[in-house]
């Protein structure tokens, strides 16, 4: 081991999911297709470079690393992040023969509550720091399952899109099909507001009829070999409307309402926080039916409305 300072960047996190419910046909547990989101600098100087879209809109700064430097003891900081502490300690007590020591800074300013995966980042960038630095023999998959002894977690460290069970942390389906290359408008519905705390957060009893919809959604993205962006459109919507019996966002309709004067592909949302995203092909076409609907001027007036901010966010 080195005294020398190393340290650990998260390349993506996700901004909610393209569909969250219990599908019956993999799991008695609740599962999730997240929209990963990439958190890479150079990625997003490039797209900058290549902009088919004319706004003035930022792209989020988001990121999250975790920072080591040799102690003879274990100390995690800051003292805030207590789960990345339960987690710490139980990698330290299935590796004992590592002897974990050493002091590691946990830096992210991924907004809490809102459901872009800031719980999970802050984790991930602590297992995957340690798992090289003393050399532990810990897969992506493995790594995801003990994060989620800790809480719920996203899966942000599988590239594939799949259905995750974020309680149990493993896969319970890959996919086929890939998205294009994406980017996001996204916005807080709900920016004083506190969020939703996943921790917090009580199984729901899905209706008959909602149960059916995730198993025959189920089928048809077990079947779907390409992007299609019809089924994607209505899987997206009906997902957040079904969503919005349980944990509502404010003003939903009026979201929908901007949403149909827009040229995107589809909507997206956090499912357990308070993000919501409009998601457009990173196309030369796509670039010029924003222009010629004026998407920017639309946009702009929903973020009065909610007296929020657009940001930028790329899928990875």
């Amino acid at each position: 081991m080195t005294s020398k300072k190393l340290k650990f960047n998260v390349n993506y996190t996700h901004f909610g999911e393209v569909i969250q419910g219990v599908f019956t046909n993999i799991s008695k547990q609740k599962c999730a297709l997240s929209f990963p989101m990439s958190l890479n600098t150079k990625k997003k100087k490039q797209y900058i470079k290549k902009s088919y879209f004319n706004d003035n809109l930022l792209f989020s700064n988001a990121f999250c690393f975790s920072k080591f430097k040799s102690n003879k003891k274990l100390i995690l900081k800051p003292k805030k992040f207590k789960k990345a502490k339960l987690l710490l300690e139980n990698i330290a007590e299935r590796y004992p023969h590592k002897k974990i020591t050493g002091q590691i800074n946990i830096v992210s300013n991924i907004s809490k509550c809102r459901g872009l995966g800031s719980s999970t980042s802050t984790l991930v960038s602590l297992i995957l720091l340690i798992k090289y630095i003393f050399k532990i023999k810990i897969s992506n998959e493995e790594a995801l399952r003990i994060c989620a002894l800790i809480e719920p977690t996203d899966p942000i460290l599988i590239k594939d899109n799949c259905l995750f069970s974020t309680k149990e942390g493993i896969i319970k389906r890959r996919f086929n099909f890939k998205f294009p290359r994406m980017i996001i408008y996204g916005f807080d519905t709900d920016p004083k507001g506190k969020g939703i705390n996943t921790t917090k957060m009580k199984d729901i009893n899905y209706t008959r009829k909602e149960l059916n919809f995730f198993s025959n959604t189920f089928k048809k993205l077990k079947n779907m070999k390409f992007y299609s962006q019809k089924s994607i459109e209505k899987i997206s919507k009906k997902s957040l409307s079904i969503n919005q019996k349980y944990y509502p966002k404010k003003n939903f309709r009026k979201i929908l309402e901007f949403e149909k004067k827009l040229t995107n592909d589809f909507i997206l949302g956090a499912h357990s926080g308070t993000m919501v995203g409009f998601v457009y092909r990173y196309s030369k076409l796509s670039g010029e039916k924003f222009k010629k609907n004026n998407d920017l001027e639309i946009l702009k007036n929903l973020a009065k409305t909610f007296k929020s901010k657009i940001v930028k966010y790329l899928y990875v």
